[in-house]
């Protein structure tokens, strides 16, 4: 882990090196200022995503934190990550925005890792900004490795929250609906870090 962003280039370049093998060659990237950039314009217009100044900033809470520890020695993708205050060697951020944390430009509809890449995966309140929650939910369950550990939370009683777009808000019953299909849910729990 790592509090001081100047620190994150050596970072960031070993954990890309290690995800190589797990990155898919049939999608269009580059390389920009050390980040993977998988965002092209098609992605971009098919989507919905748009330029946006607003930070989306979080503390992982103590389920996040468990899972970042159980995995230690493994991989953890965090799709739509935010500006991460601090920056751990295992866990990939992912985001629509290029912040200082941000190891991997993409979209979650479409994820640029091969089946079964990652140990751990989250989605914390980021299902209700994307056009596709469906979509996105497939892609989180096909990157995930048999086995391994989820981590997704949506906002339900929560005002309009722009970043850039608020398109979805759903129950208990909508956010289980998204994965009951594919994986075993173990809990689905009411928790304090994303508020009502």
């Amino acid at each position: 882990r790592l509090r001081d962003p100047s620190g994150i280039a050596p970072l960031r370049a070993a954990k890309l090196e290690r995800l190589r093998p797990h990155l898919r060659t049939d999608m269009p990237s580059r390389e920009h200022n050390g980040r993977l950039d998988y965002l092209s314009d098609d992605l971009r217009r098919e989507t919905g995503i748009a330029d946006t100044a607003n930070v989306s900033s979080n503390n992982y809470d103590a389920y996040a934190q468990a899972l970042i520890s159980k995995h230690a020695d493994g991989l953890v993708l965090d799709a739509g990550a935010g500006q991460r205050r601090i920056y751990y060697g295992n866990v990939v951020n992912f985001e629509i925005v290029p912040y200082d944390s941000t190891d991997i430009v993409g979209v979650g509809e479409s994820l640029p890792f091969l089946d079964g890449t990652f140990d751990a995966v989250f989605s914390i309140a980021v299902l209700e900004h994307v056009r596709d929650p469906f979509r996105c939910a497939r892609e989180l369950i096909r990157v995930l490795k048999p086995g391994g550990d989820l981590l997704c939370s949506v906002p339900f009683l929560q005002p309009l929250h722009g970043y850039p777009h608020h398109y979805y808000n759903m129950s208990h019953q909508g956010l289980r609906a998204l994965f009951e299909r594919d994986l075993v849910i173990s809990d689905h729990l009411v928790i304090d870090s994303i508020l009502p």
